[in-house]
């Protein structure tokens, strides 16, 4: 087991149209508007907990999404951070901690980290560290319908 582990939880702006498209299909994936991780070591001795808001410069929130998370863009332009600021800090916590990443919908927040970094124009180090899904692990009702955990999408296809 790793030494640390560091729970994920996002809030976006919607869903994604097509789990399949690159995330340079700017359209397709929605935006991050909340991102929180709390850091703990593997004996349960919390280390460090974040909480952020995205300002909404760049995005429009759907108004199903705004329903399930409560948050609306008048709040987020007053609270919300620059995305590059918060995904600098989160991705330093991945690098520093080397972490077991686990959340309850890992594939969609899997997906927006991975999306935010590209964004941010950030490397991805989700791509090198072990992930677990709660929702998957328990087989909670729907769990088994989620489109299957796969490699990041790149803004271009990988050489072959």
């Amino acid at each position: 087991m790793r030494e640390y582990l560091l729970f994920l939880d996002t809030e976006t702006s919607g869903i994604p149209r097509d789990w399949s498209k690159p995330y340079s299909s700017r359209d397709n994936w929605p935006h991050i508007v909340q991102l929180a991780w709390v850091v703990y070591t593997r004996d349960g001795q919390e280390v460090k907990a974040e909480n952020h808001y995205i300002q909404p410069n760049d995005y429009d929130m759907s108004p199903a999404s705004g329903s399930i998370h409560g948050l609306t863009l008048d709040f987020l332009r007053q609270n919300g951070k620059s995305r590059h600021a918060v995904m600098h800090r989160l991705h330093r916590d991945l690098l520093r901690y080397h972490p077991l990443v686990v959340a309850h919908f890992m594939q969609l927040d899997y997906h927006m980290v991975s999306v935010g970094f590209y964004r941010a124009g950030l490397q991805n180090p989700l791509e090198h560290l072990p992930t677990f899904c709660t929702m998957r692990a328990t087989g909670e009702p729907g769990a088994l319908h989620q489109p299957p955990l796969s490699a990041p999408r790149r803004a271009v296809p990988a050489p072959v």
